[in-house]
Order: C-alpha cells, then structure tokens, then sequence
C-alpha cells in the first residue's frame, strides 16, 4: 500500500485527545462505537479519498458518511506533533460493514491511507516497535465473521510527515505452529522457533477423514490453520541488559485444522521487531490445546476453558 495525501489545509480544530490502550490496558472500538464529535473536516478528507472504496466494497446504492473512532496526538518521525485518527467510512442506514482509514494530520497537510478492503471491528494502538524512538500505528481488524473466530488482519505503519508507511502485517508473519497426527487420535502441536511441544487427543469430530479405519493417520503432517490474531495487544517489556524497556506485540490466534473448522486449540505468541531482518520474530509461543479428551468420552465433555500461559498473564499483572 502507498500512502496517498489528501488536499492540504490548515489545522481548524481543536485537539481532542482520547486515551488509548497501553500496555497494562485493553481496548475494544468497533463500527457500533460512539463516534467523536469535532472532526468533521478530518472526515470530509477522508471519505473524499475512499468513497470509491466504499462503492466497490457496497456498490453505487448507498450513502456514504465518515466517522472518528479514535484520535491520538503521536510525535512524528521528523519530532513535530500530529494527529492521528482512525475513521470509518460506511453507509448512512448501516454500520455494521466500514472501510478503515488511517488519517494523520502532520500540521502542513492531511495524510490517508485505507487499512482494509472493509471490515467489521477496528482498533488503533501506539507503541515504539521498532526501537526508532518514535511511535507506529498498529491497527488490528475483523475483516470477516464466518467460521471459526472471524478473520483478522492487522499491520504496523510508520508515521512520518511525507507520508504513511507499512512496515509489516500479518501476512508477512509467520508464528511458527505446526501440528504431527499420531496414532489413535492424539497429536502433537509444536513450535519451530520455540522448544515447547504439546501433546493432546483429537475431538472425534475431526477424526474420520484424518484416520484409516486401523486408527492411523492417513498423513502424519496434516497442516493446522493457524489464524491471524483474533486478540492483539502492544505490550512493554524490559530489555536485556539494560534498565530501559521496549515494545512488542502479543497475539492470541484460533487454530483449527486446514479443512475443518473445528477448534483444537489456542496459540498465546510475543513477537519482537528485528531490526536486521526488518520483521517480526518469535520471542515467546505457546500453544493451548482445546480439551483433554479421548474420542469415546467426547459427548461427555466439559465446557472448554481458556487457560492462558503464566509468561502471557505476567504481562498483563494476572
């Protein structure tokens, strides 16, 4: 994506500021959140550059408005102040589907990217990713809602006073999960980047096309999905050797198996930005299978619970 800027114009309002998700916080903003008022011309901006967007997405027969979901005054990476919105474009008699847009305003113009093809549930939050001293937008976003958790997409940008740059997303991540089938129903779910195997049984809904009728595995490297995030926060955490901290990024993902919908489990992953790489790495992954069960005993399961890992919880003062 390249950012595009909108007409230039001067700073006319005010600067209401609304607090944001840190690290000891979590925030919930969707398309059914109470817009903020005062932001009429960010929105007019906005929805000048993507109601072609909304048109695609929606078709001609609609009207479209924009409205501020969240705002923020971020230091820019040239060390001026700018704002920082997240608008959503959608149809006047419904608000249930939107297209995001990432507007920055840099004080000498009006900067705006669209995050997504549309979607249903969007939040911004700020932390220094990539250890530059200055904060990026992370957008996180349900873009999907069947099957499963939904689906998810989300992505880092850099904020500078040219233009709005992706670093990375979620499709340049990958955390690592992979699943081994083993006789009798059970398996193993293991990381590649981390040492932490996890064995578990099957549900028995799952088992008939994975199995020959002697309770082998027809393959013993069935993929799993592994969903993008349906959880996401930006989290502090100290640096080693050093008093001072540093940013990354804790997800929580729906796994099932590629073909099956079922859930057989959830994977708790901290990633940290390499800077040599310029991406992402696995710095903590865990993975949480869905129940304990053997298929004779299935319709005698309890409810599942989610547990989450004791390093995921630290981080959160749980």
């Amino acid at each position: 994506m390249v950012a595009k800027n909108c007409r230039s114009f001067g700073r006319t309002l005010g600067l209401l500021l609304l607090c944001l998700c840190c690290a000891s916080a979590r925030a919930e903003t969707t398309l059914d959140a109470e817009p903020l008022p005062g932001y009429e011309s960010y929105e007019h901006e906005a929805l000048a550059w993507g109601e072609p967007l909304l048109q695609a997405a929606l078709g001609d027969d609609l009207t479209p408005i924009a409205q501020t979901l969240q705002c923020e005054q971020v230091r820019l990476e040239d060390g001026t102040q700018g704002l920082v919105l997240l608008i959503t474009l959608h149809d006047k008699d419904s608000s249930l589907f939107g297209i995001p847009m990432l507007v920055v305003d840099t004080g000498k113009q009006v900067l705006c990217e669209p995050l997504t093809g549309g979607g249903f549930e969007s939040v911004l939050f700020f932390a220094d990713l990539n250890g530059d001293g200055f904060d990026e937008a992370i957008f996180h976003s349900c873009v999907g809602l069947s099957g499963g958790m939904g689906s998810y997409a989300w992505g880092v940008y850099s904020l500078g006073t040219e233009g709005i740059d992706p670093l990375f997303d979620s499709g340049d991540v990958d955390t690592g999960y992979r699943i081994v089938l083993q006789p009798r129903g059970r398996a193993v779910v293991g990381n590649v980047f981390q040492s932490n195997p996890v064995a578990f049984a099957l549900r028995e809904t799952t088992l008939s096309f994975l199995y020959d009728s002697d309770w082998k595995p027809k393959s013993y490297s069935y993929e799993m999905m592994v969903d993008t995030a349906y959880e996401l926060y930006p989290v502090t955490l100290p640096s080693e050797g050093s008093a001072e901290t540093s940013s990354a990024l804790a997800l929580v993902e729906y796994c099932s198996l590629v073909g099956h919908s079922d859930h057989v489990g959830t994977a708790y992953t901290l990633l940290r930005y390499n800077p040599a790489e310029r991406l992402p790495e696995v710095a903590q992954a865990m993975f949480h299978c869905s129940e304990e069960v053997t298929p004779e005993k299935e319709s005698a399961l309890p409810a599942w619970v989610e547990q989450r890992p004791q390093w995921f919880r630290d981080l959160w003062g749980e």
